[in-house]
């Protein structure tokens, strides 16, 4: 089955942008949870560069929260789509962030 999801890509700068592309799904899955890798590796490249940046975890949620309201036509992000977005370049347990 082919369904929309939300991809994660990494642009030419190495930031993390995301996009609605169709994907090739096997199983089933929490739309607000899934997101999608497009090349795995730069994914990982794109996360390092961000831990060696230091950067507040504030803005990482702000930069994270503009990125996923562009595919919202009401402009809203869900929790569990920002914490879904934000694991993708620093993994936080729940409990912890």
């Amino acid at each position: 089955m082919r369904d929309w999801v939300r991809t994660v890509l990494v642009g030419s700068d190495g930031g993390i942008v995301f996009a609605l592309l169709k994907q090739n799904i096997t199983t089933e899955f929490n739309e607000r949870m899934a997101i999608a890798g497009a090349r795995r590796g730069r994914v990982d490249e794109a996360s390092s560069q961000v831990a060696q940046q230091h950067l507040p975890f504030e803005q990482l949620v702000a930069e994270m929260m503009g990125e996923l309201v562009k595919m919202n036509v009401q402009g809203h992000v869900h929790a569990q789509e920002l914490y879904s977005a934000l694991n993708i370049i620093r993994r936080c347990p729940p409990d912890l962030c």
